[in-house]
């Protein structure tokens, strides 16, 4: 075998170099496989209050959280609270994933609709009784 790009020599260089950058990366902390996509929050808050025609001081007042916040994460300051992007998703009408990590408007056409919303909560009030027994199949138990 000669000494070209799969030569012993070359090989083991590069073996070496391998291992090295391996024994660093393992000092480093896991990642979170969400983090690893990039966070579009500025981008898609943005585009929400465009389409639907509000300021960010409006969508304040309407969440309970401070304009200063929403200025924030329109310059690209990354959310500190979940909770508070959770507030925002939920006054928008949308998921906190697509929120954050989302691209354009979201399309909850094929979404389930929520049964609560569709009953009202008055339907899972009430005592319930829960009862469980074999079902005989061809005569056998």
């Amino acid at each position: 075998m000669s000494n070209g790009e799969f030569g012993s020599r070359n090989f083991k260089e590069r073996l070496s170099k391998l291992r090295g950058a391996q024994a660093n990366s393992s000092k480093a902390r896991p990642v979170d496989a969400r983090a690893v996509r990039s966070m579009r929050l500025k981008h898609q808050l943005a585009l929400y209050l465009e389409r639907r025609d509000i300021t960010a001081a409006q969508l304040a007042r309407k969440t309970g959280l401070p304009k200063a916040l929403f200025t924030r994460w329109l310059s690209g300051q990354k959310p500190k609270d979940i909770d508070q992007v959770k507030k925002v998703a939920e006054a928008l009408d949308v998921s906190l994933e697509h929120l954050l990590y989302g691209n354009g408007i979201e399309d909850r056409s094929g979404s389930i609709a929520d049964l609560g919303a569709l009953l009202g909560n008055d339907w899972v009030g009430g005592t319930f009784e829960l009862r469980i027994r074999r079902v005989k199949k061809d005569g056998k138990e």
